[in-house]
């Protein structure tokens, strides 16, 4: 969420009008632990996992005594609110055409001009 909080700034700043529509995902949720020093190492690792809504994910939280695991529904983004470009960006493309818009480039392009 940070990062749409930077993008969206950044995009106030050039003086553009950019508010992506923000919702619950009826699809798919997600484990998320605390960072910081007092996390276990099971809890580090399954932190950020995805699950399908329907499955139970095994293990679950709470891992152990003193626990501070959840798992939620992930946030979301509805297509077409996605991008500044709405239903010409890349969210609404995948979504409804299952293809990225021509002005991505390619892996190959990509990878000659010199991105690994």
């Amino acid at each position: 969420m940070d990062d749409l909080i930077e993008f969206t700034l950044g995009a106030i700043s050039k003086g553009q009008q950019f508010t992506p529509e923000i919702k619950t995902s009826s699809n798919f949720k997600n484990w998320i632990s605390i960072e910081d020093e007092k996390r276990c190492i099971d809890c580090e690792e399954n932190h950020g996992k995805i699950y399908p809504i329907e499955e139970k994910p095994k293990p679950k939280p709470p891992l152990h005594f003193f626990c501070r695991c959840v798992i939620k529904k992930m946030m979301a983004i509805t297509a077409g609110t996605a991008t500044i470009n709405g239903t010409d960006g890349a969210d609404w493309k995948l979504m409804f055409e299952g293809i990225l818009p021509e002005y991505y480039v390619s892996l190959q392009e990509a990878a000659n001009a010199g991105w690994r």
